[in-house]
């Protein structure tokens, strides 16, 4: 991959993706910095200007997640309310 200029954020979410990728594949254990740092295509140091270690990532990642979950929750209980509230004024 190329080590193209990123906003902060969007390579933040490159390098997630990526490790994410790599720990389904190989295993969060067999999976190394220097692994996911060639993938994404960075320096050391840049890898380092945004995560100090592969278990910050995978925190990140679950921080994501429980993020998911709860939009997901929210959503349907919105849908729901309005489900309700137009079959109770019919």
């Amino acid at each position: 991959m190329e080590g193209k200029r990123l906003s902060r954020e969007k390579r933040r979410e490159q390098i997630k993706e990526i490790a994410l990728k790599l720990f389904v594949e190989n295993g969060y254990s067999k999976t190394t910095m220097d692994e996911i740092i060639q993938v994404v295509g960075i320096s050391k140091g840049g890898m380092y200007h945004h995560f100090s270690n592969k278990e910050e990532i995978f925190l990140e990642l679950l921080k994501d997640g429980s993020q998911y979950r709860k939009n997901v929750v929210v959503e349907y209980m919105r849908d729901k309310d309005r489900n309700s509230t137009r079959l109770n004024s019919s």
